[in-house]
């Protein structure tokens, strides 16, 4: 389950109130694939969705971990890439 134990509410990454990841000088800030993925995923971008899915599983990035709490990243439940990456995460797959 997603969110805190009991509450019900699913608390997600992209639900949380986040800062803007473009800023006046990117190459001043760092800019996580997930968050990355996650634009390209809401855009129906499939490839470049798992482009940057992988590049944060090989950063080892935490965001990760709430990938399938997701709705953006539902369309790919059948993806054997995106199966993958789940996989390599070690959770248990939500299909």
């Amino acid at each position: 389950m997603c969110g805190a134990p009991g509450s019900g509410a699913v608390t997600t990454p992209s639900s949380r109130h986040r800062s803007p990841i473009w800023s006046e000088n990117p190459q001043s800030q760092y800019v996580s694939p997930v968050d990355l993925a996650l634009l390209y995923a809401q855009l129906g971008q499939r490839e470049k969705t798992l482009a940057f899915l992988e590049a944060g599983l090989r950063e080892r990035n935490t965001s990760l971990l709430w990938i399938q709490c997701d709705p953006a990243f539902d369309f790919f439940h059948n993806d054997e890439r995106y199966r993958s990456i789940i996989r390599k995460i070690g959770l248990p797959p939500a299909w």
